[in-house]
């Protein structure tokens, strides 16, 4: 279910609620109850109907516990996805060393002026196949950091990692749990279909490992952003538009008292 969809979906909800304003005296009683626990019923249910669809059994194909203290392939399995789409590959670590510190390791764009420590402790590479025929690849972007950092003025680098540094000092909680993610890349599937998965490192990253990294691989969530609004929106007009013929019911009721 894409936003599109639901989009059209919602106007033909509002045309069939204008087209039903329009004969509500042509319509009995009977008839009005029934459409309006059809749209009722109709809007509760694409909520649960969109929990459903988009259930953590649906959207994560993949979550297994990676051993970063040693080099060379340390993943080799296979996943099935329950939907069609983009689908993303994170590293995630259930133990903070915190957020600058994390940036650092893993090499995540944007963290350059935080490290001046040279190349991150993460160097890996993964391959997705599909019946032993490489269909996606990707991992981490060493050459790109490296140029990045090259970039960098080391006086302004040095003022804005100090500055950072200040800010997370008074807000950052070392006994905070909160799992801190580092994207390896995307790729498209079929739902319902079986890939193979190698990820490999090229040395250890000792300092990632006491963190207790797993390797994600999710639905990718820019599929779905602004879905849920879209769906409370289907729920309240289709809830609405119910109680107003119910509305129209009981006032012939009532005139007919």
């Amino acid at each position: 279910m894409s936003n599109t969809t639901l989009i059209l979906l919602i106007a033909v909800q509002i045309a069939a609620l204008a087209a039903i304003w329009f004969v509500r005296r042509r319509l009995g009683r009977n008839a009005l109850i029934v459409l309006a626990a059809v749209f009722i019923i109709t809007g509760i249910g694409m909520i649960f109907l969109t929990e459903f669809v988009y259930s953590t059994a649906n959207t994560r194909a993949l979550d297994t516990a990676l051993n970063l203290s040693r080099a060379g392939r340390i993943v080799s399995t296979d996943f099935t996805t329950g939907l069609s789409g983009r689908y993303d590959l994170f590293l995630q670590t259930d133990h903070s060393p915190g957020i600058a510190e994390f940036g650092c390791l893993t090499g995540d764009a944007g963290f350059e002026h935080l490290c001046p420590n040279g190349d991150p402790e993460l160097e890996a590479a993964w391959t997705v196949s599909d019946r032993g025929s490489g269909i996606a690849r990707g991992g981490s972007d060493i050459a790109g950091w490296r140029a990045r950092q090259a970039a960098l003025d080391p006086a302004e680098a040095a003022h804005r990692r100090a500055a950072y540094l200040a800010d997370m000092a008074k807000v950052e909680n070392p006994s905070d749990a909160t799992p801190l993610f580092h994207s390896l890349g995307g790729f498209d599937a079929q739902g319902g279909h079986t890939y193979e998965l190698a990820l490999d490192v090229r040395r250890p990253a000792p300092t990632l490992a006491a963190a207790h990294p797993r390797l994600l691989v999710g639905y990718s969530g820019t599929q779905t952003r602004g879905l849920g609004l879209l769906v409370i929106a289907f729920c309240l007009i289709g809830v609405a538009g119910g109680a107003t013929m119910i509305l129209v019911v009981r006032g012939r009721q009532g005139r007919a008292a």
